[in-house]
């Protein structure tokens, strides 16, 4: 356009390579004072943030880069045939490749985790504070899963098949029932490759024995009871003497 001076809208400048992130035209008259007005001031003021958060990323992603260099290729591959077995629930394993098992995951924000349930196996309650997880269902009948929302204003159940996933939100507490007579398996990819657990009722059984008696409904002399019987759990005899196997 000759003559006039042409400026570059938002959304135009979000597709441009951050390096390209105003008109010169734009730059002289904002410092001079030229032609200035409320609305060149909010452009001014909105693409040096765009021009910030791409400088910002371009850095994380040479610092990640960089770190990559400290690993072997070797290193990059997880195999979730050796990966360390672990406990979680009741009549339930878990292999997980977070940053702990997996070095080579960190700073990309992911995580995943094999997890099998034996025939009317459970895994207790839980909730990940860093991160949401997505679960594809990998063999499975009548498999429950669900998650309380905020403030216990409902709680999502739902019976998934093989070939189904679903969601948890970050930090909400959520489960999974094995409730049929074969074994169970889904993979569970995480947000962030530290995501963090915390397991109910076991996080609160530590809490001082008054508040449990109160939250429980127990008397303050079975308090310990309580907590002796939340920790021996076992997989439901009726479940299993359903299936043959008791």
């Amino acid at each position: 356009m000759v003559g006039k001076r042409a400026y570059f809208s938002i959304d135009i400048l979000d597709k441009l390579s951050y390096r390209v992130y105003t008109s010169s035209a734009l730059q002289a008259d904002y410092k001079s004072g030229l032609g200035r007005n409320p609305e060149k001031d909010r452009l001014m003021a909105e693409t040096n943030k765009i021009a910030e958060q791409r400088r910002a990323s371009r850095f994380a992603y040479l610092r990640t880069l960089e770190e990559r260099q400290e690993f072997d290729r070797k290193d990059f591959v997880f195999d979730f045939r050796k990966g360390p077995m672990l406990s979680n629930g009741i009549g339930t394993t878990l292999i997980p490749a977070f940053l702990n098992t997996f070095p080579a995951l960190r700073n990309l924000g992911i995580g995943a985790a094999l997890v099998t349930l034996e025939p009317c196996g459970v895994n207790n309650p839980h909730s990940h504070p860093r991160a949401t997880e997505f679960l594809y269902l990998i063999k499975g009948k009548n498999f429950k899963v669900g998650f309380t929302e905020e403030f216990q204003t409902r709680t999502i159940v739902n019976k998934l098949k093989s070939g189904q996933g679903t969601i948890f939100p970050q930090g909400l507490p959520h489960f999974q029932i094995n409730d049929s007579c074969e074994e169970a398996q889904f993979f569970a990819g995480l947000s962030s490759e530290d995501p963090g657990a915390l397991n109910y009722p076991d996080s609160i059984l530590s809490f001082p024995d008054n508040l449990l008696s109160v939250i429980f409904d127990v008397p303050l002399n079975k308090v310990d009871k309580l907590r002796a019987a939340a920790v021996s759990r076992e997989i439901q005899k009726e479940c299993l003497m359903k299936c043959g196997l008791y």
